[in-house]
């Protein structure tokens, strides 16, 4: 799997930094210091790729785990939360308010269009 191979190549990759700074520091060699520290970014970017799929596979067997019937008890469930907390009412209001902004402003077109029309 992804994760395998990350793994492999997260620890691999650290090992070998690990060992070439101690060859580096008895060497005295900036060069193999610089090396060394490039390695150390790439496992970095494994590490941090592993830590992704891993999220990523908790994510689907949590999804694959309940069904679908459990999934919409849940929606259900929060939409009775949100009435009870009376943003369910709040939304009903702006929307019968802005229906009734766009019926004003369609009566105030057509009156202006009879008023043009008496011209």
């Amino acid at each position: 799997s992804n994760e395998t191979l990350l793994l492999v190549a997260f620890v691999s990759f650290m090992g070998w930094s690990a060992l070439q700074a101690v060859v580096a520091l008895i060497a005295k060699s900036d060069a193999m210091m610089g090396d060394c520290a490039a390695m150390a970014v790439d496992a970095l970017t494994y590490g941090f790729n592993l830590c992704a799929e891993r999220k990523k596979n908790q994510d689907e067997l949590i999804n694959q785990s309940m069904g679908e019937s459990e999934i919409e008890s849940l929606a259900l469930t929060e939409e009775d939360g949100a009435e009870e907390d009376g943003y369910e009412d709040n939304t009903n209001d702006i929307a019968n308010t802005n229906n009734n902004n766009h019926n004003n402003t369609t009566t105030n077109n057509n009156h202006d269009n009879d008023e043009r029309s008496k011209l």
